[in-house]
């Protein structure tokens, strides 16, 4: 019975790893494209996924803004399953 807790516990602790480190991936993910849309790699079709989402993609305020946004969207939800009761 203990050996089938532990493997239940040991699977959950993965898929909250998981969701945290898929979390900050797409954080990462989109700070690089916005940095590469900076430079002018790529720019136009990066910048045309960023309008369709509906990013403000005109100066550095707007992209700190934007990640800011990211940030919070995606740490609540990752500091909730880090926090929660086992």
């Amino acid at each position: 019975m203990e050996l089938v807790i532990r493997k239940k516990m040991k699977k959950r602790h993965f898929l909250e790893f998981l969701a945290v480190s898929l979390c900050w991936l797409f954080i990462l993910i989109v700070f690089v494209l916005l940095l590469i849309s900076l430079l002018g790699i790529y720019s136009d079709g990066i910048i045309s996924v960023f309008v369709i989402i509906g990013f403000p993609i005109t100066n550095w305020d707007d992209i700190i803004y934007d990640l800011f946004c990211l940030l919070s969207i995606l740490t609540i939800p990752s500091l909730y399953i880090l926090t929660k009761e086992a």
